[in-house]
């Protein structure tokens, strides 16, 4: 016989059948056939071995009943408090750092006072760069034969402001906010805050019956300046899928405070390059009570349009309101009769609208999907099958009748020790449905992945069992070794889960090292993943500190790094687990400052050997790393599996070279670096 044939059911069993007690009796029995058809042929109720069948069968049930629990009340069953509290939701795991500039305009626009924001690339950011082919050198002046330095990554920001917080905190904020979300191999320069371009409309307006004058104008206005300086809004998770979106694309893109933005709308805010009057009319006439309206003109102050009113590109147009309100611009009439409202009341009516119309912080269950606990169930309890069966059989809590003979004792003990065996079985099983949450958790201790526990309330049992308690039990269910092995498969299975692999790392680490390496990479998996391609913020100190790029996390924990900081590797010792540092090639460009050290007239050299000795090409700075590795360390001796874990893991637009220093050389590099990463700070 084929061993595989004793757990393979009949095919024409359904799977829904393997779970109910009529499926499992059918498959039992027809394996008795298939096994025991010459000498077990009595299959009636009456026969014990069918008695007792049947209630195995019923106790499977059980199993399968706990098993098809929601994973919510599996999870709140174990040790420990509620696993499932430590999975992550889908603005921690589906989101990301920002990638696009339609991502960096979301963050911008989720700053408090922002009301809309323009991402540009700069081509030439000053001082401008030149190189010369006749030498291979880099100038900061301009010859007829030098060609310009296009760079790549270096980006500016617009901003349009709602006017209700301070324009110094609002471009501070926004610094704030770029330098903790900055892209790998890409710099923003300071916050461009732009000028205000003030707009009269003045029109008269023929209305309907109204019960207050005062509201119509205050809303009409409230209509033209959303129109002139739209407001982007805003939505809740609930709003977003109502409109048909699939969790993955609601969560696309940087996490917002304020809500959701779609893209498709970020699209129709764009700046206007001008005015339609017969836009604005539309709009007013948008309205309630709005019946016609006469003799409109639009104004900035300087020209007065009929038609057509070109905005300024260097400024953001907003409606004057206080000019507006003081001038009565706009006229209110019906039939003959014309109105000449408050204009205090008006613009505090206005000013309420706007107001309540300005994005407000959700509450992160408006922006997030939370975890709810589950009810805690006692999944592994386990109530022996030989309870259930037939008083006459002497297996229950009440047992044999008094007089019994030793020799029917004996009978009854006999069955139990054999009955014990599908009882251990069982309580095995119930108590590792319990444990479901070990294959899910991400703790590097040592975790089991085999359940077991004694199966309880069965008289004599210790006489059965002898010393055999729950402690040797569970070396004799998983010894260490198997443990450590199946441990390593399950964090495998997680991090597949992620489409993420080891790949080569089993070759240079041992098996708890191995293990406490990805452990630590699923716990911060959430940042890793999102923040792949962040760079680090130079604004902030970074020295002995974890204020690194993504990149360089994702690689430290792929070699088993567990010192993360910025620090000093030329002390280190060979036996030390090791570390490197990652150049960005585009902070190191020329600056306005550095034009300083040429006097005027003079041909200006812009010389990159002391940081880019070795970068081929007119621009060393677009899109270029560098990553610095001792080349000393006994653990980072590979270095062709290092380096392929650093090319593999670095962000596909990017170049990356990767080299190793000596001692000398890297205290000689470190002293640079350190003082360059500190004047930036004080820059910044």
């Amino acid at each position: 016989m084929n061993p595989a044939e004793s757990i393979t059911p009949p095919e024409a069993a359904p799977p829904a059948a393997r779970v109910s007690f009529d499926g499992l009796r059918e498959t039992a029995l027809a394996g008795i056939r298939r096994w025991a058809g010459d000498t077990w042929t009595d299959h009636n109720a009456h026969d014990p071995g069918i008695t007792i069948l049947e209630q195995l069968c019923y106790t499977l049930t059980d199993l399968a009943y706990r098993i098809e629990f929601d994973i919510r009340d599996l999870l709140a069953s174990a040790e420990g408090g509620d696993a499932g509290a430590s999975l992550f939701t889908p603005a921690e795991i589906l989101t990301c750092n920002p990638v696009t500039s339609i991502d960096r305009r979301k963050v911008v626009i989720d700053v408090p006072g922002v009301k809309n924001a323009w991402i540009e690339a700069i081509e030439q950011p000053e001082p401008l760069l030149f190189h010369d082919p006749s030498d291979d050198t880099l100038y900061l002046g301009a010859l007829s034969h030098r060609n310009p330095v296009l760079l790549q990554g270096v980006y500016r920001v617009l901003i349009a402001t709602e006017g209700t917080v301070p324009e110094p905190d609002v471009a501070r904020e926004v610094a704030v906010r770029l330098h903790a979300c900055r892209s790998l191999g890409e710099d923003a320069e300071e916050p461009v805050i732009l000028g205000r371009q003030g707009i009269v409309v003045q029109a008269e307006i023929e209305v309907g019956e109204v019960d207050n004058p005062e509201s119509v104008l205050a809303e009409i206005y409230d209509a033209i300046a959303n129109h002139i300086s739209p407001r982007i809004r805003f939505h809740t998770l609930s709003e977003m899928l109502l409109r048909g979106g699939s969790i993955d694309e609601i969560f696309e893109g940087p996490a917002l405070d304020h809500g959701f933005l779609d893209a498709e709308e970020l699209a129709d805010f764009d700046r206007k390059p001008g005015l339609r009057t017969s836009d604005v009319i539309q709009v007013i006439m948008g309205v309630k009570g709005v019946r016609a309206v006469y003799d409109i003109q639009l104004s900035d102050g300087v020209r007065e349009e009929e038609w057509y009113l070109t905005l300024d590109a260097t400024r953001t147009p907003v409606l004057d309101i206080a000019r507006s309100v003081s001038n009565r611009a706009i006229r209110l009439r019906r039939g003959r009769l014309t109105w000449d409202p408050d204009a205090a009341v008006v613009t505090k009516r206005f000013a309420e609208r706007q107001s309540a119309s300005a994005p407000r912080r959700l509450a992160r269950s408006e922006r997030d999907r939370i975890w709810v606990a589950g009810t805690r169930r006692a999944i592994a309890q386990y109530h022996s099958f030989q309870h259930h069966l037939p008083r006459v059989y002497g297996l229950s809590l009440v047992g044999l009748e008094p007089g019994a003979t030793p020799e029917r004792r004996a009978k009854v003990r006999q069955l139990r020790g054999y009955l014990m065996f599908f009882d251990q079985i069982l309580a095995n099983s119930f108590s590792q449905v319990a444990t479901a949450s070990r294959f899910l958790s991400v703790d590097a201790g040592p975790v089991s992945t085999y359940s077991s526990q004694l199966p309880g309330g069965i008289p004599d049992s210790a006489e059965l069992l002898g010393d055999l308690d729950a402690g040797r039990l569970q070396e004799m269910t998983e010894d260490s070794a198997m443990a450590l092995s199946r441990r390593d498969r399950a964090l495998n299975h997680l991090l597949a889960r992620y489409a993420e692999e080891f790949g080569d790392f089993a070759r240079v680490r041992d098996m708890r090292a191995r293990i406490e390496a990805k452990a630590t990479y699923l716990r911060e998996y959430s940042d890793l993943s999102a923040g792949r391609g962040r760079a680090f913020d130079y604004s902030r100190p970074s020295w002995n500190l974890e204020n690194i790029s993504g990149l360089e996390r994702r690689v430290a924990r792929r070699l088993g790094v567990r010192d993360v900081r910025r620090r000093h590797l030329a002390v280190l010792l060979k036996e030390d687990e090791g570390g490197f540092h990652l150049l960005e090639h585009i902070l190191l460009r020329p600056r306005k400052e550095d034009l300083d050290q040429w006097q005027e007239g003079e041909d200006r050299q812009w010389r990159t050997e002391s940081f880019l000795a070795g970068v081929a090409g007119p621009d060393p700075y677009s899109l270029w790393l560098t990553a610095v590795f001792p080349d000393w360390i006994d653990r980072l001796g590979e270095r062709e599996f290092i380096e392929k874990v650093v090319r593999d893991e670095t962000p596909a637009h990017l170049r990356i070279r990767v080299v190793w220093l000596g001692v000398p050389e890297m205290a000689a590099f470190e002293s640079a670096f350190r003082d360059w990463l500190d004047s930036r700070v004080a820059e910044a």
